[in-house]
């Protein structure tokens, strides 16, 4: 939330407490807040220029008032797409650019048979450089249509995202997990310069988010250095590495895929034998009559620096392999 003096502050609330607030908070509205409590801010989720957070727990008043509050024009910290290649993963960043495509949506399966829908945005910003944006769940659902409707039609379409977590898949993108801003044609200083641009679209230097453009100057590292970097097992190390095969286990090397379709994709989980030739998949919860075998290949490799043990699956196996497992 932002005063009437361009101060800003992030007020987070839980379980009971948000469910009964949700469907009331909206953008822009005012509000009175009291029998809040303050502490100090998460630096790790807040990057708020403020040394304090408010929490809400179900004691506390949140109500929409009359009064009006027209906050000073306030520059933000934007970041301009081409240094996003620096930061590494789970930095919080916040970007203003043009938007240039909408990807269709994606249906993912989680665990306990639970699906969470996935839209893509690529975003374009002064530097002249792009960005995936991968807006998960209910982020998408709250503005799609109307974001859709817009594209869909030619109109220029500013988008700010605010709090956006930095990841790593085929290149840098930005996922909206946690609390992200997205705001669609701010009233901001920072916009009119990409209003001035206008569809120049066809210009954009496509950042490493998009396959086969991948232009960040990679530097070949060691071993010793990637082991150094993986300090806990969440950790993504973008490198470029070239290493010695030393040995291939030459148990379970491969294993029954599941061939059925799901959302427009190969399943490709692990099935379970139930009988001499029947296949169960946990996944699809249905009878497999056959599968398909995929490698996973267990292999040590080694440099001048150190060794390690990596898997390598079915497509890059069948490559060093030579031969498919079919």
């Amino acid at each position: 939330m932002i005063d009437g003096d361009g101060t800003e502050i992030r007020i987070t609330c839980f379980n009971e407490t948000a469910k009964l607030h949700h469907q009331s908070v909206q953008v822009g509205a005012s509000y009175f807040i009291s029998k809040a409590l303050f502490k100090e801010e998460n630096t790790r989720y807040n990057k708020l220029n403020s040394r304090l957070e408010i929490n809400l727990d179900q004691g506390s008043i949140l109500k929409c008032c009359d009064d009006r509050i027209v906050p000073p024009n306030k520059v933000s910290n934007f970041t301009p797409i081409s240094e996003i290649a620096n930061y590494s993963n789970y930095t919080l960043v916040s970007i203003i650019g043009i938007l240039v495509d909408i990807g269709n949506t994606a249906v993912f399966q989680r665990k306990y048979a639970t699906q969470v829908m996935r839209r893509t945005l690529k975003i374009n910003d002064i530097s002249n450089f792009s960005i995936d944006v991968n807006l998960w769940g209910d982020v998408w659902q709250t503005i799609g249509d109307d974001l859709q409707k817009k594209h869909c039609s030619g109109e220029l379409i500013i988008i700010s995202i605010i709090n956006g977590y930095v990841g790593y898949f085929n290149g840098k993108v930005i996922s909206s997990i946690g609390g992200i801003v997205l705001n669609v044609n701010p009233s901001i200083p920072e916009a009119q310069p990409l209003i001035a641009r206008g569809e120049l679209t066809s210009h954009v230097v496509l950042f490493p988010s998009t396959p086969g453009q991948l232009n960040t100057p990679y530097t070949r590292k060691t071993l010793a250095f990637v082991l150094e970097q993986c300090t806990i097992l969440t950790d993504v190390v973008e490198t470029v590495i070239r290493e010695t095969i030393q040995f291939i286990k030459p148990n379970a090397f491969c294993y029954p895929a599941c061939p059925l379709t799901v959302y427009g994709k190969e399943c490709k989980k692990k099935c379970i034998q139930q009988k001499t030739n029947e296949w169960f998949c946990p996944r699809c919860q249905e009878k497999v009559p056959k599968c398909t075998y995929r490698y996973v290949l267990q292999v040590k490799i080694y440099d001048h620096t150190d060794n390690m043990w990596v898997t390598i699956f079915d497509e890059v196996a069948s490559k060093i392999l030579q031969i498919s497992t079919k």
